[in-house]
């Protein structure tokens, strides 16, 4: 489930969010992502992303937050992911803002 928050990143193992999805939750660094909280492991599977509405996301292509990084924004979705980080990521961090409320 996402967090109530916003605070998370939905990751898929094809393109254009198809295949088998998971939430991550944050606020929360992983420093690998061979088995996220549900024991499913995500490492070097992910395809597509959304992040929530109050996650920023870096993700890096090593483990131990090394190696290459992209910053995913929030509520952005990224059908596909660039060049070198499709199939790569292997750690990440989320980080979470606070949402205004009307």
């Amino acid at each position: 489930m996402p967090h109530p928050d916003g605070c998370f990143i939905q990751v898929w193992d094809e393109e254009r969010f198809t295949g088998r999805t998971q939430f991550v939750n944050g606020p929360w660094s992983y420093s690998t992502l061979d088995a996220l909280p549900n024991k499913d492991g995500w490492d070097r599977r992910i395809r597509s992303v959304q992040a929530g509405p109050a996650a920023t996301v870096i993700a890096w292509t090593g483990k131990r937050l090394a190696g290459a990084s992209i910053v995913l924004q929030p509520e952005h979705e990224y059908s596909t992911l660039p060049h070198g980080f499709d199939r790569a990521i292997q750690s990440m961090s989320i980080s979470c803002s606070v949402r205004a409320t009307n």
